[in-house]
């Protein structure tokens, strides 16, 4: 690891490498997962009326609607970027398309709120090399939008 090229710098490099922490993202990054999954079941049980696996239930296909598809895979990519320890700035190319779904359906209130989200994010990815300020927004912005989608009870329909 290069640990200049991190955008995340709120532990001292010893820390960022250890095992344990490692083990701990690993472990809460599987539990937002799990947590999600069951929600993303709840949803797909409004949509169809039964539970859906990989695309058929009991021999029938299930038919989601290509909002829930995107949100659940929106969703699950950004708690993979949340519990990732190491945070190149090029992923936020790969997941700031993804942040204004997230956030309209999260419901932000004040809708100027979502603004301000998006723009620690921006600041956040715009800083080199990151800082301990430029961190620290970046983790309350991505743990702000988690909280608001873990709040939501609305789903793509």
């Amino acid at each position: 690891f290069m640990f200049l090229f991190f955008v995340v710098k709120l532990l001292d490099e010893d820390m960022f490498v250890s095992k344990k922490l490692s083990l701990l993202l690993l472990a809460l990054h599987l539990c937002f997962l799990a947590v999600f999954a069951m929600k993303f079941l709840r949803v797909c049980k409004n949509q169809t009326g039964k539970y859906c696996f990989f695309g058929t239930s009991s021999g029938h296909r299930c038919r989601l609607s290509a909002e829930y598809i995107t949100w659940t895979l929106f969703v699950s990519n950004m708690i993979g970027i949340i519990f990732a320890r190491t945070l190149h700035y090029q992923f936020y190319s790969w997941y700031f398309h993804t942040l204004p779904m997230l956030l309209w359906q999260a419901n932000v209130r004040p809708w100027l709120g979502r603004l301000v989200l998006l723009a620690l994010i921006e600041y956040a990815f715009n800083v080199f090399p990151a800082t301990a300020e430029s961190s620290l927004a970046l983790q309350i912005a991505h743990f702000a939008i988690l909280g608001e989608l873990l709040g939501t009870s609305s789903s793509p329909q």
